[in-house]
């Protein structure tokens, strides 16, 4: 993909599960380093499913990146690098001050590239996403394979009794799930 000169917004995104989102942020990720770019990879201290400084796969694809608490330490860890690029794994989980620090990354000329979940297993809009998705320059929208039927899936199912948006997991706690499977399960 040709990338212009100035700041760009990339985003991956799905509503499901189990889509393949980190493993195309880690393929981007791997063309951007053979293009000699610098790149700065952060991730939500919330998601500690594979350890504080891994962004990880399901499958096993993992690169190095930084825990953050707040989306504004990004503006101050671009500040000890030359940095071309910012990637944002898992931008759900920031509050609504990831969108602004997206839209000063692209202004400063940065490309900045972000995976994210766009509905909760609800099917509510998450966290930031829908701002997100408004302002980015390629939206790139991937489907996971229900669980119950092999059909696309669009939807993320949680398997368990869920109190609030945001409870972290992987296999066993969701699964991926087509419109039909997602509204049966959910009576």
């Amino acid at each position: 993909m040709i990338r212009p000169d100035f700041g760009w917004i990339e985003v991956i995104a799905s509503g499901a599960m189990y889509a393949g989102k980190t493993r195309e942020f880690i393929k981007r990720i791997d063309e951007l380093k053979w293009a000699k770019k610098k790149i700065l990879i952060v991730k939500p201290m919330l998601d500690d499913r594979y350890g504080e400084s891994c962004v990880m796969s399901h499958n096993g694809d993992n690169v190095t990146a930084i825990n953050i608490k707040c989306p504004l330490e990004i503006l101050e860890l671009i500040k000890r690098d030359n940095y071309d690029v910012v990637a944002i794994d898992e931008a759900q989980f920031f509050d609504k001050k990831i969108v602004q620090v997206i839209k000063d990354l692209r202004d400063s000329g940065f490309l900045v590239l972000i995976t994210g979940l766009n509905t909760t297993a609800e099917g509510k809009p998450f966290g930031p996403m829908p701002e997100i998705l408004c302002i980015a320059d390629d939206i790139t929208i991937l489907y996971g394979v229900c669980a119950a039927c092999g059909k696309p899936a669009t939807k993320t199912l949680a398997l368990f009794d869920k109190d609030q948006d945001i409870v972290v997991g992987g296999q066993g706690k969701y699964e991926p799930r087509c419109n039909k499977h997602w509204v049966h399960n959910r009576l």
